[in-house]
């Protein structure tokens, strides 16, 4: 586990690093008609896409489930440096204080933040805990996701995309989806297969050059 003074540097190197790279907003249309509507979201993304995504996003009231894990205690430093509200437990259906955390906060005005696959893959494969936040908390969810030309591959368990300093970034969101209620097996079962194939939809059309070993 980093120290204090370790976790310190690896902020301010994450902060400056993308600090050099340009934004773009592909859809924005559908957070800023979600906002007008006065509706919170739950933003749904690969873990692989996080880096520049919890950047961009940073001071903007956000909370989001972070693991137990050691990894989770450098995720949860980084998170609140950059302005999040991170929660510690899993947002699967055994992780009951973690929702009730996370529904709480929600209530207050916030958005909330889920990998899909996280914490530890399998890669594009969603698991249940996004759509039974979503059912619990009420809150239609953001797809989103980013592409860039020049970025690194890392060679972990979701092949996490770096973009290279100085590099355009696209942010793109797609059109909120609403899930019913029911958090009965088979109904949160259909509904992360759902968001997997949309979100698969979703990343052959704007990212494709992140997955070509899956194509």
């Amino acid at each position: 586990m980093l120290n204090k003074i370790q976790l310190s540097l690896l902020y301010y190197i994450c902060k400056i690093y993308f600090a050099t790279c340009r934004f773009k907003i592909d859809g924005e249309k559908y957070l800023t008609d979600a906002k007008k509507e006065g509706r919170n979201v739950l933003f749904a993304l690969w873990h692989c896409h996080m880096p520049p995504l919890i950047y961009y996003h940073r001071q903007k009231n956000i909370t989001t489930i972070v693991s137990e894990s050691k990894d989770g205690e450098i995720g949860t430093y980084l998170l609140k440096r950059f302005g999040y509200q991170p929660v510690r437990g899993s947002s699967s259906r055994g992780g009951v204080k973690a929702v009730i955390q996370a529904k709480k906060i929600i209530s207050q005005g916030y958005d909330a933040a889920v990998t899909l696959d996280g914490p530890k893959g399998p890669r594009f494969k969603a698991k249940p805990g996004t759509a039974y936040l979503a059912k619990v908390t009420g809150t239609p969810l953001l797809p989103i996701l980013f592409s860039c030309k020049k970025y690194k591959q890392l060679n972990s368990w979701d092949k996490m995309v770096i973009p290279l300093p100085f590099t355009e970034i696209t942010i793109h969101y797609a059109p909120l989806i609403f899930l019913n209620s029911d958090r009965s097996e088979e109904s949160i079962k259909s509904d992360t297969q759902m968001l997997e194939k949309k979100m698969m939809e979703l990343t052959f059309a704007h990212s494709k050059n992140h997955c070509k070993d899956i194509i």
